[in-house]
């Protein structure tokens, strides 16, 4: 949050400036310069970042080099369609949700992480590691994941949530409407409740 305020986006929204050297993914529902910047899970590692521009489009840069092994295909295959309002990345993949709810994946599919359910809108989503999670706009307000389950985190729970956050590697956090937190997939043997 710091480098936003030292280095905000040119303007017209077009890049975020030092972006790839930010640790934290979520920028997009902060106010400020980079209200609108969500570089990618450890960005500095993995080579690429992601934002999304005031006009609704996304662009991503970083690594593109075909013979790279970590090139999935994340910065090449980003969309170049417009109406996005929201974008969130993981390992080799990222994903952007529309104003009608649509969520459109790119780079890796690795266990289905850039396949998202057919057919489904969301009103947020949240990318890891291998998976992603989303709000459903049905306004059921469940959660529903996909992609990599080898840990339980594309498992969600049953339950009214309010907000969703899948955190780095193995596990994934949401807010129910009552207030309680509940948490699944690998908990290092904490179990899948929240505090």
């Amino acid at each position: 949050e710091s480098l936003c305020k030292r280095t905000p986006p040119k303007a017209g929204g077009d890049s975020c400036g030092g972006a790839l050297n930010i640790m934290s993914r979520r920028y997009n529902e902060r106010p400020g310069h980079c209200a609108r910047c969500d570089p990618s899970y450890e960005p500095s590692i993995l080579h690429f970042t992601c934002a999304l521009k005031l006009n609704g489009t996304i662009s991503c840069w970083g690594l593109t080099d075909p013979e790279d092994k970590d090139n999935k295909g994340q910065v090449t295959d980003a969309p170049t369609d417009d109406g996005y309002v929201q974008i969130s990345s993981g390992l080799y993949h990222a994903c952007g949700r529309k104003a009608d709810g649509s969520v459109n994946c790119w780079g890796s599919n690795q266990g289905g992480a850039a396949t998202p359910p057919a057919g489904m809108t969301f009103t947020t989503i949240d990318c890891g590691l291998n998976v992603c999670c989303g709000i459903t706009g049905d306004g059921a307000d469940n959660v529903t994941c996909w992609g990599d389950d080898k840990h339980g985190c594309a498992t969600a729970p049953s339950g009214t949530f309010t907000k969703v956050d899948v955190f780095g590697w193995f596990h994934a956090c949401g807010l129910l409407a009552s207030g309680e937190v509940k948490c699944w997939g690998n908990m290092d043997g904490k179990g899948g409740t929240g505090p």
